[in-house]
């Protein structure tokens, strides 16, 4: 069993082309509001939790590990998001620098700006860790045309489903890298 989360700005867009599950979780980052003096916060399921920290990688880690994700189940996640966000990827360097476990699989959400030359500099180290840690990823292509497909296949919490077969069942995801199981994570 697993809990499915969308971390990050594309993948809340995405999340809004069809009707989500409640069981599905949600981080957004919540920039400042200089006008309002609002601070930066995230928003995890519509509780919005205040940033303590500066918005860079140690900072989200901290805020992350005191905050984020002590409100986690004990569920394996699986991670859907854009990795060339930023947040994006301190929250997955954050949860694997505390439990590489706590991550049953990846998938990367096609990005915006993957054209991009820097774009591939910045998520090469995002793909070391995960490669190191041997964690299941995928990369959806064309999430715009797949991704009600995908979320009734991975994010409905009725389905039991194989997270290393995903490949087969969803078109245009394709397996990157990581563990393949004999069994879904329990």
């Amino acid at each position: 069993m697993y809990s499915s989360i969308l971390i990050g700005e594309h993948a809340a867009s995405l999340a809004k082309l069809k009707a989500q599950p409640s069981s599905l979780l949600q981080l957004q980052y919540i920039r400042e509001d200089y006008l309002k003096k609002k601070p930066a916060a995230v928003l995890f399921n519509n509780q919005l939790i205040p940033l303590a920290n500066h918005y860079d990688k140690v900072g989200l880690s901290l805020d992350f590990s005191d905050s984020i994700f002590t409100k986690l189940e004990d569920n394996p996640l699986f991670i859907i998001g854009d990795p060339t966000e930023w947040f994006f990827q301190s929250s997955v360097e954050a949860l694997i620098s505390k439990n590489p476990k706590m991550i049953a699989g990846l998938v990367f959400i096609y990005p915006v700006g993957m054209s991009s030359l820097d774009s591939r500099k910045e998520i090469a180290a995002l793909i070391h860790l995960i490669k190191v840690n041997s964690i299941l990823t995928y990369f959806l292509r064309s999430p715009l045309d797949n991704f009600v497909n995908f979320s009734d296949i991975v994010i409905d919490p009725m389905q039991e489903v194989d997270l290393n077969s995903l490949d087969l069942l969803i078109p245009d995801l394709e397996y990157i890298v990581g563990r393949k199981l004999t069994q879904s994570p329990q």
